[in-house]
């Protein structure tokens, strides 16, 4: 496979749209932020990070990751549905996971479903590993809604020691919910629309 970063592809028409088409499919609305907001952050945070991956000319997946300074967060990662299953999605995650020094984190639904108790064994089958501490997706702007989801890590990292700390840095950083700011004001925002859990932040 072919990769390219989307800091550099930019001016590509037709690998924009390509990358669109499969995020805007394989992420339901509140999960996902405007394409715009990726084509932005991708041009001028240095952090964020889009790898796309073509086979023969045609785009096949994409992962979309932040670089922070103690973990790697990876915030979207999916595969055209015509590759699924073939081995793409492997090849992918290995090939970050390759050139990682620091552990990996990301977010999955929960497992309430086959599909997404499938999800969950795809990671676990690369070797990550699924907390059970309890965790909200924040809303992504104020006309989307928050998503239960459960976090998974890859790495030397122990989640139940520093669930507090991820979340944190998860919030401010990727969500745009300063750590200043308290748990009050986001369950002010949010929780008659959403039912967030007073235990939430």
């Amino acid at each position: 496979m072919q990769q390219y970063l989307l800091s550099y592809e930019a001016q590509n028409e037709a690998l924009l749209r390509s990358l669109r088409g499969i995020y805007e499919t394989s992420f339901p609305p509140d999960e996902r932020r405007r394409f715009e907001d990726v084509v932005r952050i991708a041009s001028s945070e240095q952090a964020f990070h889009v790898d796309i991956y073509t086979e023969s000319g045609e785009t096949v997946g994409f992962i979309m990751y932040w670089n922070f300074e103690k973990f790697v967060y990876a915030e979207h990662f999916a595969v055209l549905e015509k590759y699924r299953g073939n081995g793409y999605g492997s090849t992918i995650i290995r090939s970050l996971l390759n050139r990682l020094a620091l552990p990996l984190l990301l977010e999955v639904e929960k497992p309430e479903d086959e599909t997404s108790a499938r999800r969950i064994r795809f990671y676990e089958k690369l070797g990550l590993k699924l907390s059970a501490v309890p965790y909200r997706q924040p809303p992504y702007s104020a006309d989307k809604n928050s998503v239960p989801m459960c976090l998974m890590s890859y790495g030397d990292i122990d989640l139940s020691k520093r669930f507090d700390e991820v979340r944190n840095v998860l919030y401010a950083k990727v969500y745009g919910i300063s750590q200043n700011a308290s748990a009050s004001n986001f369950l002010g925002n949010f929780q008659n629309r959403n039912n967030v859990p007073d235990n939430l932040l």
